[in-house]
């Protein structure tokens, strides 16, 4: 006979009311899974997408990657332009022009003297544009952002200017440097010569009589919009057209030893000087004031190469205005009237070379009507031959000769920026 267990050990009936919430969770599952279902499918969709887009990111990076590198290629091999190939061995990245008047690029430093359209070696690679000048590889000294310059071979800069200059800056605003302090606007470093405005209370212009020299060519120039009329040893009307930093100016040659201005209107830093254009503001008050001409040095020992065995010599520049029948210089160096070097522009009609060594002179002129008030870029390529060639923004301008040189001109401490100093 078998005993019935305690009714204490039997197992709890199921609560039904639990069953009940999970059958209703379950519908609720149910209810909400084509939902979800289509939510998956969108978000997988939107993840290929996403996938999509980073590739062609990468491959967008990595294409910009490789145009980069061959953009430097290029900028190396125009800054390293050798003029016409001759017989001699050249180095990786160093660029010339063939026989066929193309542009090869080398690719491996050799000295097979063989002519570049063989391309038998695979030595020379062509398709760079001829005679492009690109940024410069190695410059001797740079413009930094911060309006300083750096200097990248030996020694230092040293800027002398003996009066207090006022100029326009890189954002076109008007300052004032105090003495011995270097300008830098827009375009780069000021280099000036001296210059003088004649007019009194400059910043606040009013009728009044100047005191000049007949036969001399003058420039008036102010900003804002009121006028100007000449009379007396000067003719023509001048009218502004805005306010700062929108600058009109006029050019005469004087008839007579005084010129008189009518002024009528605003006419705010105004300036007459005898220039062929308007150079940076000089600010007056009661009297005529002049601004000292700029100074900028850099040593020659180390720096300047032999021009006999073969330089370049390159740059860029903003012409304020041209002097005609004059040379004003990118780069000089001076010893003495019987030794010098000087990289010019000559009036507005041609750039020139020139040199003189043992008291004769070596001259290469190459015509090309200048601009003015835009930037530009020459470069100077002097062969051991005498050989010289000219490009100016990256176009092949022209050639001349020196003839072969007996030697280098025998070179002062510095050369300078701008000009030398006589």
């Amino acid at each position: 006979m078998q005993t019935l267990p305690d009714i204490s050990d039997l197992p709890p009936a199921p609560d039904l009311s639990l069953a009940s919430t999970l059958k209703e969770r379950i519908t609720n599952f149910l209810n909400a899974l084509p939902t979800m279902v289509t939510e998956f499918k969108a978000f997988i969709s939107a993840m290929r997408i996403l996938a999509a887009e980073i590739y062609s990111a990468a491959v967008s990076a990595e294409s910009s990657k490789n145009s980069a590198a061959a953009s430097e290629l290029n900028a190396r091999a125009y800054a390293n332009y050798q003029g016409i190939w001759t017989e001699k061995g050249y180095l990786q990245g160093q660029s010339v022009q063939a026989s066929n008047g193309a542009f090869y690029v080398c690719n491996v430093t050799h000295t097979n003297p063989s002519d570049p359209t063989t391309n038998t070696t695979g030595i020379w690679t062509i398709g760079v544009p001829i005679g492009a000048i690109g940024n410069i590889n190695s410059p001797l000294f740079e413009l930094l952002a911060k309006s300083s310059f750096i200097i990248k071979g030996v020694g230092s800069i040293t800027y002398a200017c003996a009066s207090a200059s006022t100029y326009t800056d890189r954002y076109d605003a008007l300052q004032s440097a105090a003495i011995n302090t270097p300008r830098f606007g827009r375009y780069g470093y000021y280099s000036e010569p001296s210059s003088t405005n004649l007019l009194l209370n400059s910043d606040t212009l009013s009728t009044q009589t100047v005191t000049v020299v007949s036969g001399t060519t003058y420039t008036l120039s102010f900003y804002d919009t009121g006028s100007v009329v000449l009379s007396g040893g000067g003719s023509g009307t001048l009218t502004g057209t805005a306010a700062y930093p929108q600058r009109v100016e006029l050019t005469f040659v004087a008839s007579s030893t005084s010129v008189t201005l009518t002024v009528t209107g605003t006419c705010r830093y105004s300036q007459l000087e005898a220039k062929t254009f308007a150079s940076s503001y000089i600010p007056t008050t009661t009297t005529s004031v002049t601004r000292a001409s700029t100074v900028c040095p850099i040593q020659v020992s180390n720096n300047m190469p032999s021009i006999k065995k073969g330089m370049t010599f390159v740059c860029d520049y903003y012409a304020l205005g041209l002097l005609a029948n004059t040379n004003q210089d990118l780069l000089g160096a001076r010893l003495n009237a019987n030794e010098y070097m000087r990289f010019v522009i000559s009036g507005n009609t041609s750039y020139r070379l020139l040199l003189m060594i043992g008291g004769v002179a070596y001259t290469a002129t190459i015509s090309k009507s200048i601009s003015i008030k835009t930037k530009n870029r020459v470069a100077f390529v002097v062969h051991d031959t005498g050989f010289v060639e000219l490009f100016e923004n990256g176009v092949f301008i022209g050639s001349a000769n020196l003839g072969v040189l007996p030697r280098d001109p025998t070179m002062p401490t510095n050369m300078y920026l701008g000009g030398y100093d006589s």
